[in-house]
């Protein structure tokens, strides 16, 4: 089993500018063109998305083959607890255009070798001509995410207002740690998601008339419950509680394109 020691890594930490224009640039073209659709995203923000589940091997990273995880639902009282299907990451781009963030990842928090990491790319968008009206990113509130620690990479960030990040020393948002901060594109935000919680502010179009994205490569550790969906020993965090959860239904077509979702925290 894979543990990680509180005393290793600092609680959090934002590192500008980590990843390189070329890499930016790889990046974005291929979450333009290759994310698969993220059904999840029913009731918040539509997104598409691919994963990876990657395992570190003296200093490089290897891709196992599964297309799904399953976040445990004492984490997630909306979508943990559900199956969630993916078209995965290939090696080209992890082995490569992510190398540079993913062992920033590893040395920041001195991740063990035969480590296992998620590592999910991400794109949220709102097409041009959507009235002015604030977005949920993810649909959680405040929240964990039910490992260790935590990377969020800012890889494009075009025509939003809002979307910032804050992280939180409790579930109802009382005790502020950092506060609302803007990953600009490059940027990288380090966490201990198993000591402080973290939150993604609502976003809309900063011009209506066009098209708005926010793509974001995730990464946490250690992946192996994910795998499965179990209950990660290392992280007895709250939930906020759900008005709707994906565990309890089957999945359906996007009807109404841009519902919004609520969470009230506990």
């Amino acid at each position: 089993m894979e543990t990680t020691p509180k005393t290793i890594g600092p609680l959090f930490k934002l590192t500008p500018s980590l990843i390189p224009p070329k890499d930016l640039d790889a990046l974005c073209k291929y979450a333009q063109a290759e994310l698969g659709e993220d059904p999840s995203s029913q009731y918040f923000m539509p997104r598409q998305k691919s994963i990876g589940f990657v395992v570190y091997i003296d200093g490089e990273f290897f891709a196992l083959q599964q297309n799904f995880f399953i976040q445990n639902a004492k984490y997630n009282d909306f979508s943990g607890g559900y199956k969630r299907f993916y078209k995965t990451l290939p090696d080209w781009l992890i082995q490569g255009h992510m190398k540079r963030a993913l062992k920033s990842f590893v040395d920041t928090y001195q991740l063990p070798n035969y480590a296992s990491i998620l590592v999910q790319l991400q794109k949220s968008t709102i097409p041009s001509g959507i009235d002015n009206a604030n977005f949920d990113i993810t649909g959680q509130g405040i929240h964990t995410d039910g490992h260790d620690r935590a990377m969020l990479v800012c890889i494009d960030r075009k025509n939003v207002s809002g979307g910032s990040n804050c992280l939180y020393e409790d579930i109802e948002g009382v005790k502020k740690i950092m506060p609302q901060t803007v990953l600009e594109t490059g940027d990288a935000l380090f966490f201990k998601d198993n000591e402080i919680y973290h939150y993604v502010s609502d976003a809309k179009p900063l011009d209506c008339s066009k098209d708005m994205s926010r793509t974001m490569i995730i990464a946490h550790y250690p992946a192996n419950y994910f795998l499965f969906g179990k209950e990660n020993p290392q992280n007895q965090l709250l939930r906020g509680e759900a008005d709707h959860k994906l565990r309890l239904k089957k999945m359906w077509r996007r009807e109404i394109p841009y519902l919004s979702f609520s969470c009230t925290l506990w």
